[in-house]
């Protein structure tokens, strides 16, 4: 799914990105897989109106999608990649080798025409099959798809991606260049890393000042307060953390039953946004 960035005419468009469609085949949906979505009216669930002067909006079309893929052992081909406005994926119309057509979320790289075959010369025979064998393998792998294209066979070679870094965040947490920095680990249950120039300059904050939650453990002390990954820590306890290095010396002084109180800019605040404290007792 292709994105553009919108120039920074305003501060609401600043750092901003929207959908093209350059990927989409077609504008009208396949019929006999919509239905319609039906309204409310302002009406609750006993025909009583409860909220004035709703009517009934645009007409609306849901996609039925195929989330089962229980259609097993039988060949299709993408037909059409197209816009569903009810979900932030692209669909896919799959027309089988019996004629029975059916929609599916659109997996990257797809295109019209192609029917995949094999994943490493292991024949996919499902789409459970496909997900299956790119799921068993660690992003930034290299695998080599057999596929029928324009009714010829090729092979091609695609890099799995991480998902999480594929829809990076605004704030940029992914690095320049992709290099693989290990996030320091602290007792707190809370993983973070330097700041870099990109996000401090979208932040407006000095590059030396702050460290990024990179990741935060489900149920630690970190959870429990509210922290979340996208957060920039800027001070501990009144203790500037300017580096990992300070954030591990912070943290390797803090004992069991010490409040501690966080300086933190929250994940998606713009650099008008202010700090808050978060804080609590250490178990």
């Amino acid at each position: 799914m292709p994105f553009r960035k919108l120039n920074p005419t305003s501060p609401g468009t600043r750092f901003q990105t929207v959908q093209t469609f350059d990927d989409i085949t077609t504008q009208e949906p396949h019929k006999p897989l919509v239905e319609p979505m039906h309204t409310n009216g302002g009406r609750n669930n006993q025909g009583h109106l409860t909220s004035w002067w709703r009517g009934g909006g645009h007409k609306r079309m849901y996609r039925i999608i195929d989330f089962k893929r229980d259609k097993r052992d039988i060949p299709a081909k993408v037909s059409t990649i197209e816009y569903d406005p009810n979900r932030s994926a692209r669909i896919a119309l799959l027309t089988y080798a019996d004629g029975e057509k059916r929609y599916i979320l659109h997996p990257v790289g797809l295109k019209v025409g192609d029917t995949i075959t094999t994943v490493e010369g292991k024949p996919v025979k499902t789409g459970d099959d496909l997900v299956s064998e790119i799921a068993s393998r660690k992003p930034g792998a290299k695998v080599t798809l057999g596929l029928v294209r324009n009714g010829k066979k090729q092979d091609t070679s695609v890099t799995i991606a991480d998902r999480q870094k594929l829809f990076a965040s605004r704030l940029g947490e992914e690095e320049e260049g992709g290099s693989e920095v290990e996030p320091t680990q602290s007792k707190l249950g809370v993983s973070v890393k330097n700041l870099t120039a990109d996000m401090a300059e979208r932040l407006n904050l000095p590059n030396n000042k702050g460290v990024v939650v990179a990741d935060v453990k489900p149920n630690s002390f970190g959870d429990d307060i509210g922290l979340s990954r996208g957060d920039v820590i800027l001070e501990i306890n009144k203790q500037p953390v300017n580096t990992e290095d300070d954030f591990t010396r912070v943290v390797a002084g803090l004992k069991s039953g010490q409040d501690v109180v966080f300086l933190v800019r929250p994940r998606g605040a713009g650099p008008q946004a202010g700090t808050i404290f978060m804080g609590g007792t250490l178990p």
